[in-house]
């Protein structure tokens, strides 16, 4: 595997594990993609792609607390080892995760070697505090391999020609129903009705499920994430067998 000072997956091919207009619960998005859509150049000169970034930058400012995490005047090592694979270190067993699954854009083996490379640095000077733009500008400098979307954040929070009246329709909405309904996407996309899930075969885990908390693993989400939202959803009667 080559290295390269791009996150892995920004070359010219598509890009499946971007986040994408199906999994944004704010229906304010869908509406302003439908203007861009409309409009090759975008309202006021907003290209689709500056609207694609905006909702890039909603999603995992909700899904990774980004605007929190950036905000820090110090952030450790492990913490930004995290965000740089697209885990968010709030969750429970999120080292574990990194340890074991792969995201669209990282492998376990991509997390190893960005947290070693972060705690070296550290060892190096340890009175140093850093942010997480200087891990990533460490990342960069070494070369490393890192989650798209740290850079299709920063890029789209710096676009200055999206327009106010919607910038201030896109409100994040609260995390847990971000994770609901990314469930509920990836179940539509599959072609699945919520409210009629496939009964499994006694004693056999649900194909339905496995092959939605996948996805939803590739989002960024953790298994734990996953199965408190699943069980939210089930308890809410949002989701239930057929």
């Amino acid at each position: 595997m080559s290295k390269s000072t791009k996150p892995a997956g920004s070359s010219d091919r598509d890009e499946p594990g971007a986040p994408d207009p199906d999994h944004q619960p704010n229906a304010a998005h869908f509406a302003a993609l439908e203007a861009c859509l409309a409009d090759a150049s975008g309202p006021h000169g907003v290209t689709l792609a500056d609207w694609i970034g905006v909702a890039s930058a909603d999603w995992h400012a909700v899904t990774l607390d980004a605007a929190h995490w950036f905000a820090l005047g110090h952030v450790r090592p492990d913490q930004a080892a995290l965000l740089l694979c697209g885990l968010d270190p709030h969750d429970d067993g999120s080292i574990a995760d990194a340890q074991r699954i792969s995201t669209s854009d990282t492998t376990p083996q991509d997390f190893k070697k960005v947290l070693a490379a972060f705690e070296d640095a550290q060892s190096a000077a340890p009175a140093a505090r850093r942010t997480l733009r200087e891990w990533i500008d460490i990342a960069k400098q070494k070369e490393l391999r890192y989650h798209r979307w740290v850079d299709e954040y920063l890029a789209a929070v710096a676009v200055p020609a999206v327009p106010a009246a919607p910038a201030a329709a896109l409100k994040p909405v609260p995390r847990q129903a971000a994770q609901e309904a990314a469930i509920l996407a990836e179940l539509r996309r599959l072609n699945i009705d919520p409210m009629a899930l496939p009964t499994p075969p006694k004693g056999k885990t649900c194909p339905v499920k496995a092959d939605t908390r996948a996805a939803c693993l590739a989002l960024g989400q953790t298994s734990r994430v996953f199965e408190k939202a699943w069980q939210r959803l089930r308890d809410s009667g949002d989701i239930r067998n057929a």
